[in-house]
């Protein structure tokens, strides 16, 4: 749906911005959504297998114990103080038996795991002493496995917004792109849109500048077109008309169109050959020009604040 803007913005051009926005069917959200239920399983039985073999081992009392976690949140093998490695082994119970336990702890995080209060006292509750630290750490990590949240892709599209994309003022007076040098010797130009209007995905009205550059100044098009020029031309396009500058008074509304993930910027013009047309912005060596031929440009909005 077009929203009207409500704060200050930067126009960009943005040419390579796609058409389409990519989406998601609700067969492919189903299977991301248990791929990830599948990696959580994964990650369980991963933890499993790695807490038994530090257990078979032998891993050193827990007060010579230097936990560490991998960048995922997994339980590395602890390290023993350089002095206490030479320390006997503790003695623990068959693997079946160990085995057997890592499964319930799984299985009452997992019970547990909606209500954070609850899966908390259940892990301090249930391994109270200094010497079952290991068993928290375990807990605690299923805990944080259990709960991780299924979220989708992030598939909004972010326009580039480098220097030479944002329209300025030319030395000549018009409204241009490609003028990184220019943009270091002047402040961005802000637009606020006067007389507003929006609709499905379209919105519009007037463009009035909003930054200290030419603050109060409207965006206006300059047309010197006459039938003479057009029927020497066959085109409404003369060199001398739609070219984008700014002026004092009102101007002339403009509508954004959105398609896909970018605009098209449009414009009414009352033709005294064809009577009322429609135009659209592109860019002509670096200068923005309203026209009635060829292929709209794309455009983006920043929006900004106030100077």
């Amino acid at each position: 749906m077009g929203e009207l803007p409500t704060t200050s913005f930067s126009i960009i051009s943005d040419p390579e911005a796609p058409y389409l926005v990519e989406t998601l069917s609700p067969k492919e959200v189903a299977e991301l959504e248990s791929a990830h239920e599948k990696s959580k399983t994964d990650s369980i039985e991963a933890l499993k297998a790695q807490f038994l073999e530090m257990i078979r081992e032998g891993m050193p009392p827990v007060e010579y114990q230097v936990l560490e976690f991998g960048p995922e949140g997994d339980l590395k093998a602890p390290k023993a103080k350089i002095e206490d490695l030479e320390k006997p082994a503790r003695n623990h119970e068959s693997d079946p038996a160990i085995e057997s336990r890592l499964h319930e702890v799984v299985q009452a995080v997992q019970a547990l795991s909606a209500d954070e209060d609850d899966a908390q006292k259940y892990i301090r509750y249930t391994f109270p002493r200094d010497d079952e630290a290991h068993w928290r750490n375990y807990a605690l990590l299923v805990h944080k496995i259990v709960n991780t949240k299924f979220e989708l892709p992030d598939f909004r599209y972010t326009p580039s917004l480098s220097p030479d994309r944002f329209v300025l003022i030319r030395r000549d007076g018009t409204l241009g792109i490609n003028m990184a040098d220019e943009l270091k010797a002047q402040p961005l130009l802000k637009f606020e849109v006067v007389d507003g209007w929006s609709t499905d995905e379209r919105w519009g009205g007037y463009l009035r500048v909003s930054s200290s550059t030419e603050k109060g100044k409207y965006l206006y098009t300059r047309d010197t077109l006459d039938e003479d020029a057009f029927f020497k031309s066959y085109s409404l396009d003369n060199d001398g008309s739609g070219w984008v500058e700014l002026t004092s008074s009102e101007g002339a509304k403009v509508t954004f169109c959105k398609v896909g993930n970018h605009y098209e910027i449009w414009q009414g013009f009352k033709s005294g050959i064809f009577g009322p047309t429609t135009r659209w912005l592109t860019v002509v060596d670096g200068r923005l020009k309203f026209v009635t031929e060829g292929s709209p440009a794309k455009w983006n909005i920043v929006s900004t604040d106030v100077d």
